[in-house]
């Protein structure tokens, strides 16, 4: 039996908070084990002294916020490295749908947009999905849009689909999806010119961000 798991995660929220919403499947094939690679990167957080006992969460992790509000710049610097190189080692790819919500006049349309896109890739890739007895989506319901949006195109677009509410703190795999989800956001500010001090800070520069950490994400684009 063949199982491939996809991670959901999105950033953005459908109200007027937010300019961009992005949408991330991180896709993984079960018939690779990533049990030795959890094990070294919780390993190398306890040797390093960094927080383990929680999910590691990018965006507040790099604006310093939440959690990580008592980490200086090292410590949480040291933190997303390491979950990084755990994100671009562990053998996953991901698709990142991108908007920009001013293209949008009401969240409906942007729901619509966002399960059109999403069947449209399904359909393009069945053969690859169809090449696995069973799919599991893992998604933490942060959002009932999404929620709605995964059980209506997948039952529709496949046939065997395993539905499953997860904790971020439950699967290092999910906090990917949410690093590169993040990756992506940040892409998307860059092509617009919208990136901060304080982003480009954190990488140490836009140059750093772009050649060290974006291209290497893209890499793990689903082709």
């Amino acid at each position: 039996m063949s199982a491939l798991s996809i991670f959901i995660d999105e950033s953005g929220e459908f109200g007027t908070n937010s300019e961009y919403y992005l949408l991330t499947l991180v896709f993984h094939d079960q018939r690779q084990s990533v049990t030795s690679q959890v094990k070294r990167l919780d390993s190398l957080l306890e040797m390093a002294g960094l927080p383990n006992e929680k999910p590691i969460h990018t965006a507040p992790l790099i604006r310093k916020e939440e959690s990580y509000f008592h980490l200086d710049l090292s410590a949480r610097r040291q933190l997303f490295d390491k979950l990084f190189t755990f994100t671009r080692t562990v053998g996953i790819k991901y698709k990142t749908f991108v908007y920009r919500k001013r293209e949008f006049s009401e969240n409906y349309l942007l729901v619509n947009r966002i399960a059109r896109d999403l069947a449209s890739f399904l359909r393009d890739n069945l053969v690859y999905f169809q090449a696995f007895d069973n799919i599991i989506t893992y998604y933490d319901g942060g959002q009932s849009e999404i929620t709605q949006i995964i059980g209506v195109v997948f039952s529709a677009s496949l046939f065997e689909v395993d539905y499953r509410k997860v904790k971020p703190i439950d699967y290092r795999l999910f906090q990917a999806a949410d690093l590169l989800c993040y990756m992506e956001l940040l892409t998307i500010k860059d092509e617009d010119k919208k990136l901060t001090k304080s982003k480009t800070l954190f990488f140490e520069s836009r140059r750093r961000l772009i050649r060290t950490y974006l291209k290497a994400a893209w890499k793990l684009r689903f082709k």
